[in-house]
């Protein structure tokens, strides 16, 4: 498993200035077990910053987190969201969070789906086997507290790629690849979209992506957000 980075390199602001100079600093990470993987990073508008990570911790898999105040240059407590069995870990495929007002966050990552019955074939999942699906949290408080897990979707079991994007006016868009037209016999993957935690159906956005490569969402001052993924022309 790929190690969770052990320090950071903080860039001065004279790198956004006239002077092209860049100095560095290397801020140690907090401590994560052996083997950890998965980690991400994610400026809150307070300008905290959210590094999540994998842990294995005997059976099970956690997801664990800790923020960085930069003008403190502190640490805080590494805390955990949630954990479980038969979680998907990959170097590829990793949990993503968005900050998304004053101590409030909503994090997504990955579960296996179980394996199909004895004697019966599964279409469509190519190299994923049963595939696997994302599921989210949310915390209100800072991270003190998570919700239960919920499924990101329950429109469709093989959710992978998920990118999640705090909008201008507070509400959380996740985007993702879907396998829903793959289990019933189509050649590609696809794309949808939505809103968290509000009603309504899942959005598709292209028929034919491709199936192994990362998504990424950035949302706008005006409201609206871009999403960059890899296609496929056929």
């Amino acid at each position: 498993m790929i190690r969770v980075v052990t320090s950071f390199v903080l860039l001065s602001g004279s790198v956004f200035g006239a002077d092209p100079r860049i100095t560095t600093e290397e801020i140690a990470t907090p401590a994560a077990a052996a083997g950890a993987s998965g980690s991400s990073l994610t400026m809150s508008p307070n300008s905290l910053a959210w590094l999540t990570w994998l842990e294995a911790t005997g059976k099970n898999t956690a997801l664990r987190f800790a923020t960085f105040d930069a003008a403190g240059r502190q640490w805080s407590a590494a805390r955990t969201i949630a954990q479980g069995p038969d979680w998907f870990v990959n170097w590829a495929d990793f949990p993503a969070l968005t900050v998304d007002g004053p101590g409030r966050a909503t994090v997504a990552w990955f579960v296996n789906n179980p394996a199909p019955a004895t004697g019966t074939t599964t279409v469509g999942h190519d190299h994923h086997g049963p595939g696997y699906r994302a599921f989210l949290s949310r915390t209100t408080d800072a991270g003190q507290t998570w919700s239960a897990p919920a499924a990101r979707t329950d429109e469709s079991d093989a959710v992978e790629f998920v990118s999640l994007a705090t909008l201008a006016d507070g509400r959380v868009l996740a985007a993702w690849l879907d396998g829903r037209a793959k289990q019933k016999g189509a050649k590609t993957q696809q794309l949808f979209a939505r809103i968290v935690h509000e009603p309504g159906s899942d959005v598709r956005i292209d028929s034919s992506v491709c199936d192994c490569c990362q998504t990424t969402l950035t949302a706008f001052p005006d409201g609206t957000a871009l999403l960059a993924y890899r296609g496929r022309g056929f």
